[in-house]
């Protein structure tokens, strides 16, 4: 692990032995001791006569070795098989067994360690450790969703009698005042001893029960600061490494209620409040039925809602006004030279260049300039399309011409002008953010040459086909005059649009066999050549109605490239949680539009941050 603490360390100046974590702006120490001290206490004798021994049994520790001296563990919650007198499952955090990228923020991508040499500790008790049970996870068993920050994996083998899976709540509605528990591994130094199978120190099971009550869901307005929160429930018990996976405990039924990931801390009208978080049990249990597109396109649906009732109460001052949050993920890494790595760098980053920088961009877009470029951008894309007059005439006039065909039978221009689109947007957040976060830290701004990259393929297939991208002038001075062009001078120089080359560029800059994989699926239109004027004038004309379109229910019955052309629509004008409330039913019909979901929920965490609303940290 030291190569992973060491990348971290660089890229986010904040912790010597953090991982699994998510780059922060604010950072605070005591977002999980939410108390003047700690509630945690060592599981004892009295405890263990006191706590159902069922909830006891059923929580876990869970380590998975990165090395000879590095493990990496969390805490988990024993659950029903799924197979009829199969072994039992384990359920705990995503980024649990995720990779980080260089942001140190969590990918979807697994470890290669994960499940291969992962054990599972049962009964890790005080005074009992040597005689706890240690079985394996299953290989290939191992099943994740970012979404919820969630996974679950089967047992390799049986476990003895007393190891009983925890009963499962059926919903995370009217829970707010109810007592809690929570029974978890985290990384507190008194409290680890030698591992039965060697390397580092592991910590003991642990109870959180005193001060320790659920809160309730949050609420929508702040939805937008992280993927999670529209699905999480939040609570007053407290938390830390290795907390994380652990299962919130309904302490008057001993149900499960959901799945602990971090602790979250809201600046909002100069009132601080700090609180720790958990996945709600009823995304969990769609997780677990394979089952969360439903409840991700409501959450979706009811942001993008939520967002235009927000503009409208601007001008009246009614809109929720935050300054910062702060998220900490509680995965615990710890090996040979980390056991003195408690000690944390403390930063402080404040944001008003970037709000007033994005502020006033996105409100001139807003006015005088987005709604332009986004009814142009519509109609330059009938002006130049490849589709044919009459399939484009059956498309806006009556809509798709098979209502049951939900799947893209070949990538099309739209997909591209959408991906296009999207790559300028994530590329011009993170830049935002990053002026603003290097003027406070007195340092240089990180080279991001894969954002680059996909930001001037997308730049240039727009500009090839004639469209026009928001603030066009400012976005190619910033391409020519970023510290990436210079580092890809021989790129732009060979540069020829639509070479497969450049293709197989823009496809090696995504993390994951999945995103590339998707990649290749949606980039054949970038290879295609532009139409004749005759072929976009009859278009541009049959497409007009596309510009009309205003709200996601009169996108139900569109088909899938009307779809796209609107989302790109969207993305131009930084609207994206309207963007990704159709993009999830995109992601439905065809799973490679699940990269531009995934690409434009970190533009749109990108974008808050740098307009000082969020701050994550992980820890």
């Amino acid at each position: 692990m030291p190569r992973i603490v060491r990348t971290l360390v660089v890229i986010s100046m904040l912790t010597a032995v953090a991982s699994c974590k998510k780059k922060p702006l604010l950072v605070s120490t005591t977002a999980y001791i939410l108390g003047p001290q700690s509630m945690i206490s060592v599981v004892s004798p009295r405890e263990q006569s006191e706590i159902d021994p069922k909830i006891l049994n059923a929580s876990v520790l869970i380590s998975t070795r990165l090395g000879p001296t590095d493990v990496k563990f969390c805490s988990g919650t024993l659950i029903p098989s799924d197979q009829p007198g199969g072994n039992l499952r384990v359920l705990t955090n995503h980024h649990c067994f995720a990779e980080v990228d260089e942001e140190g923020i969590a990918t979807s991508e697994l470890l290669p360690e994960a499940c291969v040499d992962t054990k599972i500790y049962l009964g890790f008790f005080s005074g009992q450790t040597r005689s706890s049970t240690i079985v394996d996870c299953l290989p290939g068993s191992l099943r994740t969703s970012m979404d919820g920050d969630l996974s679950v994996f089967r047992l390799a083998t049986q476990v003895p009698d007393q190891f009983q899976p925890m009963t499962l709540g059926s919903s995370n509605t009217n829970l707010a005042g109810r007592q809690a528990l929570i029974v978890h591994y985290p990384d507190i130094k008194s409290a680890k001893v030698e591992s039965p199978t060697g390397g580092p120190k592991l910590p003991v099971a642990q109870v959180t029960r005193d001060n320790c009550k659920v809160l309730g869901n949050f609420p929508i307005g702040h939805w937008q600061f992280d993927r999670s929160l529209p699905y999480s429930l939040r609570h007053t018990c407290d938390l830390t490494h290795g907390s994380s996976g652990s299962g919130l405990i309904d302490a008057a039924t001993g149900q499960l209620i959901g799945v602990n990931w971090g602790g979250i801390k809201i600046n909002e009208d100069g009132k601080t409040e700090a609180i720790n978080v958990a996945t709600g049990i009823t995304f969990v249990n769609a997780f677990l039925n394979f089952n969360t597109a439903k409840i991700e396109q409501q959450a979706a649906s009811a942001l993008a809602a939520s967002d235009l009732d927000a503009k409208k109460h601007q001008k009246t001052g009614g809109m929720l006004q935050t300054t910062g949050v702060t998220k900490k993920l509680g995965c615990g890494v710890i090996g040979v030279a980390t056991d003195e790595g408690d000690k944390r760098l403390m930063a402080l980053w404040m944001l008003p260049l970037a709000l007033a920088f994005l502020g006033s961009v996105y409100r001139k877009g807003r006015r005088s300039e987005a709604t332009g470029v986004s009814i142009a951008l519509v109609l330059s894309l009938a002006a130049l399309s490849g589709k044919s007059a009459a399939a484009v005439s059956e498309v806006v006039a009556d809509g798709p011409s098979n209502q049951h065909q939900l799947a893209i039978d070949k990538p099309n221009w739209a997909s591209a002008i959408l991906l296009s689109n999207i790559f300028i947007a994530e590329y011009d957040s993170l830049v935002a953010y990053d002026q603003a976060a290097a003027s406070v830290m007195k340092r240089e701004r990180p080279l991001h040459t894969a954002e680059w990259l996909r930001a001037y393929v997308g730049w240039s297939y727009l500009k090839a086909r004639g469209f026009a991208a928001l603030e066009d002038s400012r976005l190619a001075d910033q391409l020519a005059s970023d510290p990436a062009a210079r580092a890809n001078a021989r790129f732009i120089a060979e540069y020829k649009d639509g070479d497969p080359t450049v293709i197989s560029a823009v496809g090696a800059t995504f993390k994951g066999p999945d995103w590339v994989g998707r990649w290749h699926n949606l980039s054949d239109p970038f290879r295609e050549t532009v139409p004749s004027v005759t072929v976009a004038e009859q278009r541009r004309q049959k497409l007009q109605q596309i510009a009309s379109i205003s709200t996601v229910d009169k996108l139900a019955a569109r088909d899938s490239e009307t779809l796209a052309l609107y989302v790109a629509s969207q993305v131009a004008e930084r609207r994206f949680a309207e963007a990704l409330a159709v993009l999830v039913g995109l992601a439905e019909r065809d799973d490679s539009f699940r990269l531009p979901y995934e690409l434009v929920q970190r533009t749109y965490s990108w974008r808050q941050r740098g307009s000082g609303k969020v701050a994550i940290q992980g820890l």
